[in-house]
């Protein structure tokens, strides 16, 4: 079953620190865009929200241990895990 984008963006936002308010906003606003487009259109805000996720979220030359928790839980839900509400606690 495909996945909802708005869904996806909104387990993210409830995870990203409302501190990262740039990083949240370019998910708002993608979120706010993909609410009222046409499902042939959807896979482009797809695109969308990962090149956000690839601006706002450590490279692939810092590794995964010395991210913060709550950017591991936003790859969590990124990538579909189920379980990231439980992941390090």
């Amino acid at each position: 079953m495909p996945r909802n984008l708005c869904e996806v963006i909104d387990q993210m936002l409830a995870i990203i620190p409302k501190t990262e308010t740039e990083f949240r906003d370019s998910l708002w606003d993608n979120r706010s865009s993909a609410e009222y487009i046409s499902p042939e259109t959807l896979g482009l805000r797809w695109k969308v929200a990962a090149e956000t996720l690839e601006d706002f979220m450590p490279n692939e030359n810092i590794p995964p241990a010395n991210w913060q928790e709550w950017q591991r839980q936003v790859v969590d839900v990124w990538q579909g895990n189920s379980d990231w509400r439980n992941n390090g606690n």
